[in-house]
């Protein structure tokens, strides 16, 4: 209950604000069952995991295990959420994960994107495009100009 009042006074601050439209309140007619649950009780157990009110609950798949040391010893699942779509229940957590950083090589590349090659890099490697435009560019380019022909002629 905290929750979600905490939730909908950040809404209407937010409406206040300008920053987002006015915010609509829950049907029980057209609205999918979700409720917020506690973080600080939200542990992850064998199997599943264990929440405040609910008890061990089973899962299909495991919770991430939290990182630790390096001063994340500390971390906990923030803004857990439980919904259900009518035949499966979920459970969405957010976490933080550490930055990992890459090493850079100072070497540069130019990037010219397409529509029948995604991409061709400027070191010749070249990515296809995984949607099927591409296929249907020179169909496309082709009944442009034949649209452009019979314009001329008008």
């Amino acid at each position: 209950m905290k929750q979600g009042v905490k939730d909908a006074d950040a809404a209407m601050k937010r409406f206040l604000k300008g920053q987002a439209g006015k915010p609509d309140y829950k049907s029980k007619k057209r609205s999918k069952p979700a409720f917020y649950v506690n973080y600080e009780s939200l542990s992850r157990r064998e199997g599943g995991f264990h929440g405040e009110k609910m008890g061990f609950v089973r899962t299909s798949e495991p919770l991430p295990v939290l990182p630790e040391g390096m001063g994340y010893s500390n971390m906990k699942y923030s803004n857990p959420r439980i919904s259900f779509d009518g035949k499966y229940w979920y459970l969405a957590v957010a976490y933080e994960e550490p930055c990992i950083p890459v090493p850079l090589t100072g070497e540069s590349i130019g990037i010219d994107l397409g529509v029948k090659k995604l991409a061709v890099c400027s070191d010749g490697s070249v990515y296809e495009n995984i949607n099927r435009s591409g296929i249907y560019a020179a169909v496309y380019a082709e009944g442009l100009r034949i649209c452009c022909a019979n314009f001329k002629d008008l």
